[in-house]
């Protein structure tokens, strides 16, 4: 089980702005703000395998924790038989959904009580793309996706 919300070293440092720019900084409060969603640095995804994902948290617990997305199925939640463990009371139990498909990369609520957002928005269901930000309760995420070969 992978874990966010625990003491840990961050896996990464997370870049903010666009990669081959300066860095910039910024904060981030809740999923109604506007404002451009921050990029990742290419060096996240080097030991990712084409076709699989990872996710990086760039707000919350653990900023900068890495989730590599290599199954076919991963649970995201607050249950003990979550794939990511997300310790967050605002998270379900059974959260979300991340499915790979033919067409690259479902993200699927499953029914939780403060939903799942895509790039600040509620969604029940939906096919991400590389720089979706993910919020699942207090967490926010970026997604990217290693293209197939």
């Amino acid at each position: 089980m992978r874990s966010a919300g625990r003491t840990r070293e961050p896996f990464l440092q997370f870049m903010w702005g666009v990669v081959g720019a300066e860095s910039t900084t910024g904060t981030w409060s809740t999923p109604s703000e506007t404002g451009p969603i921050p990029t990742i640095d290419a060096e996240v995804v080097a030991d990712v395998a084409p076709g699989d994902a990872v996710l990086v948290v760039h707000k919350g617990r653990n900023e900068g924790e890495k989730f590599p997305l290599d199954q076919e199925d991963i649970s995201v939640g607050r249950g003990k038989v979550a794939d990511i463990f997300l310790d967050d009371v605002t998270v379900s139990r059974k959260h979300a959904i991340f499915a790979r498909t033919e067409g690259g990369w479902m993200l699927r609520d499953n029914q939780s009580l403060n939903g799942t957002y895509v790039n600040r928005e509620r969604v029940a269901e939906h096919s991400l793309t590389t720089g979706d930000e993910v919020q699942i309760g207090k967490y926010r995420f970026i997604f990217f996706e290693v293209p197939q070969q």
